[in-house]
């Protein structure tokens, strides 16, 4: 059962643009123009999955295929959707078109880097390999460090 907060979020909310002095809009006119793959991002507890989740149904509500993800260790995705959602696109019951994902972006960095070194393990020198690993780890522990936000939510139109 999904939250009726969430309901009723996508029923009555509106987005607002800039500044407060800027006109707000519905979701349903946002999302309709707004670019194919939009990113919520923000600090802690400013409403970036109720936001989200509220987009990510009204688009699946529309028809277009709605892929939700969140990389926050501590995804709150399940409570919002009353589901349980993996690593894997997990589709949301009685909503057709909206599938959730919770990503572990340290694992998903390790298995990325692990596909690129793979083939040429046994053949390069180890030194390059080993250089190509370092490189390769840099970006994740970096973006982890400076608290950079971890939640997002992908459409797919379709």
């Amino acid at each position: 059962m999904m939250s009726t907060f969430v309901e009723a979020l996508t029923r009555d909310a509106g987005v607002r643009h800039g500044s407060g002095t800027d006109r707000v809009e519905s979701v349903d006119g946002w999302a309709s123009t707004a670019t194919r793959y939009p990113f919520f991002t923000g600090k802690g507890g400013v409403g970036k999955t109720t936001v989200a989740s509220a987009v990510a149904l009204r688009l699946a509500d529309s028809g277009k295929r709605t892929l939700i993800v969140s990389t926050d260790p501590a995804s709150n995705l399940d409570d919002v959707f009353g589901m349980r959602a993996g690593p894997e696109p997990t589709p949301v019951p009685g909503v057709p078109a909206l599938w959730l994902l919770n990503l572990d972006p340290v694992a998903a960095a390790a298995a990325y880097r692990e596909r690129v070194v793979a083939p040429v393990r046994n053949r390069l020198p180890e030194a390059a390999v080993r250089s190509m690993e370092e490189q390769l780890s840099g970006a994740a522990p970096t973006a982890r460090r400076s608290g950079r936000p971890r939640e997002a939510a992908c459409s797919t139109r379709g």
